[in-house]
């Protein structure tokens, strides 16, 4: 039965070698049109190398029985170790999580820095390839479970679950060979670099008949709604702050009798219906005075009835009627609209804008024409929810 499976596995490498290198020649052909074809293309090309090496059994005898292919292990495990780096960057690309500019170069050089301190430390060929395995399971067992986090916290596709399944496999892969090395047993050895070979046909037929894991678009999409997540995450963290703070202030609140409160109200339904919030030179003492009471009171109703600051209080309702011009004319720079409405810059409006939103302007602007209006985020909701 075991000269029955030699065979298979040597073919299955065979074909994992030539469909490597070939999908990584034309992946590097084909840059101009994605520039991430450059990085599958180095990648694919990594591993047919590696899988070259692993794939004559001598290899592996030479390892265990001299130091005579120290040189060769080293290349070799620098290979795996440089793949499975660029392989994590791939998989949070596919997933919209942000990547590093530099990511092919930056890897390239942690990989060398890995090889020269392994050579440095590690005299023996044993021990190196058991700490370049070692490297190696740690990027991937770290890749698995970052990847299938993120596609169960964010609700992606179940078609996504193919990258932690590859990511499981490659940690499989790794562990049988780490297991080989202890048993100095070669053919655990094969299997792992068989497993490697399996892989790449996987992906390949995953890319054919599911290609949106690997399509540019979607890619961008994913990465812009993950960008959205974060910050509105960034907003609500923020604001639930902001609330505590508040809530921990002494309780030497000042209230307002009944009939004050009822006027101060009408005043303040009229100031916002006549919109002067729109006034970019409106301060406080200027509300004060429309109100008819103090800067103390204008302020303390604000914080205590409404659970707003002054800025908060004005934004907010500049936001509002931002999102209102941009309905109105679609075609409106967005700068103006933010002087329109009483910032004196963009600087001002793209923070109020996420602050309120949890989009830019310019994101606030795609959902509002899509008719996905987001709600304004009100701080005194958060703070009611809290108290409730």
């Amino acid at each position: 039965m075991r000269f029955a499976i030699e065979p298979i596995v040597h073919h299955l490498q065979l074909i994992g070698i030539y469909l490597g290198f070939s999908l990584g020649v034309l992946r590097l052909f084909r840059f101009k049109k994605n520039r991430l074809n450059v990085v599958y293309g180095i990648n694919f090309i990594c591993i047919s190398f590696f899988l070259y090496l692993g794939s004559d059994a001598d290899f592996y005898r030479a390892q265990a029985g001299s130091s005579t292919t120290y040189n060769q292990s080293l290349v070799f495990f620098g290979l795996i170790i440089y793949a499975c780096a660029i392989t994590r960057s791939l998989m949070r690309r596919a997933i919209g999580l942000e990547v590093k500019k530099h990511d092919l170069g930056i890897n390239l050089l942690l990989s060398i820095a890995a090889m020269v301190v392994l050579r440095s430390v590690l005299q023996e060929e044993i021990p190196l390839n058991i700490a370049g395995n070692a490297i190696s399971l740690l990027i991937t067992t770290f890749t698995f479970v970052e990847i299938t986090n993120s596609i169960q916290t964010r609700g992606l596709p179940s078609i996504y679950f193919n990258l932690s399944i590859m990511a499981a496999f490659m940690c499989l892969a790794l562990l049988l060979d780490l297991i080989g090395i202890f048993r100095n047993d070669i053919q655990f050895r094969v299997l792992s670099n068989m497993t490697a070979s399996v892989l790449i046909v996987y992906f390949h037929l995953l890319e054919i008949y599911f290609p949106i894991i690997t399509d540019k678009k979607t890619i961008t999409s994913l990465s812009v709604a993950h960008r959205l997540y974060k910050r509105k995450e960034t907003v609500i963290q923020i604001q639930a702050k902001t609330a505590r703070k508040r809530s921990e202030l002494p309780e030497n609140r000042v209230t307002l009798k009944e009939g004050e409160l009822i006027r101060i109200e009408e005043k303040l339904a009229l100031f916002l219906e006549e919109k002067r919030f729109l006034d970019e030179e409106l301060r406080l003492p200027d509300l004060s005075a429309y109100l008819g009471i103090s800067v103390h009171q204008a302020s303390l109703y604000l914080n205590q009835y409404k659970n707003l600051s002054f800025a908060d209080f004005i934004n907010q309702h500049r936001i509002e009627e931002a999102k209102r011009l941009i309905v109105l004319d679609v075609n409106k720079n967005l700068i103006d609209i933010g002087l329109e409405c009483g910032f004196n810059s963009y600087s001002p409006f793209h923070r109020a804008c996420i602050r309120f939103t949890g989009y830019s302007p310019k994101d606030l602007k795609n959902l509002i024409l899509k008719k996905e209006d987001p709600k304004v985020v009100h701080l005194s909701d958060i703070a009611e929810k809290r108290t409730t």
